[in-house]
């Protein structure tokens, strides 16, 4: 817990070790890792002192949230008659999520010629930092520029480009992280757009 940690927050990660044998259980190593035991971090370790046959003991220890998708794992290492009951694991995903708020252009109708202020306000509202998002201004047509920025926990950007428009309708977008550089937790939002035109 928390169940949904931001980059930096204090988790507290929880084994439940159940003895399910006959006889006494003592000097119960637990060993904490992100990822597979075999090649991930250890993170921590704690000594259950004695668990008695039918009984359960919880442990616990404290992990500092990073970015990324982390698999924790919990390995029991005692010697027992059954190994294949000695790891568990769960998932925890600290991933940002960059969404497009809002994109505003010339209320008015612009003249042919015209320049037009496209502007748009791109937030991280995700669970960890964001660095160098490409954020790209574009037509079904016409690419029209883009922009790089970093985005900390609840950061935000207000980006403009300035383009001039062939005469007629013209549906602009805006996309935040155009090259699919981060994984995030959601992909939906990425996407905002609005419409110019030219007489």
């Amino acid at each position: 817990s928390p169940a949904d940690p931001a980059e930096g927050d204090a988790v507290q990660v929880q084994a439940a070790v159940s003895n399910v044998g006959d006889a006494n259980a003592t000097s119960v190593l637990l060993e904490f890792y992100d990822g597979p035991p075999a090649g991930g971090v250890l993170i921590g370790t704690r000594t259950i002192p004695y668990i008695p046959p039918g009984q359960s003991r919880v442990e616990s220890l404290t992990w500092t949230a990073q970015a990324g998708e982390h698999e924790i794992h919990v390995l029991v290492n005692a010697s027992d008659t059954e190994q294949g009951n000695d790891l568990a694991s769960a998932s925890i995903s600290v991933l940002p999520d960059l969404a497009v708020a809002q994109v505003s252009v010339p209320a008015a109708h612009l003249e042919e010629g015209q320049q037009a202020a496209i502007t748009a306000l791109v937030e991280n509202v995700g669970k960890a930092a964001a660095n160098h998002v490409i954020v790209k201004f574009y037509t079904a047509s016409e690419y029209i520029g883009h922009s790089v920025v970093s985005l900390g926990l609840a950061g935000s950007a207000l980006l403009t480009v300035n383009w001039t428009p062939p005469v007629g309708h013209h549906q602009v977008y805006v996309s935040a992280d155009a090259g699919n550089q981060h994984k995030e937790m959601s992909e939906a939002n990425n996407l905002g757009s609005g419409t110019i035109v030219v007489l």
